[in-house]
């Protein structure tokens, strides 16, 4: 990828996406964790499929 394309993301990025995070306990991060490896999925990917499912209706 070129300089320019990698600018390019990262100023579309900036305008158009936000992050979203929260802090637990190491405890719950790996109980978390095996819970979304056993569904196939990663940590941030069981949170975006959650948060679409919580908005899909309101947007």
């Amino acid at each position: 990828m070129t300089d320019a394309k990698k600018r390019a993301n990262a100023k579309w990025n900036k305008e158009n996406m936000k992050t979203l995070s929260c802090r637990i306990s190491n405890s719950e991060y790996m109980t978390f964790k095996k819970y979304a490896e056993d569904h196939g999925k990663t940590i941030s990917g069981m949170l975006l499929d959650y948060v679409r499912s919580c908005i899909k209706d309101t947007v």
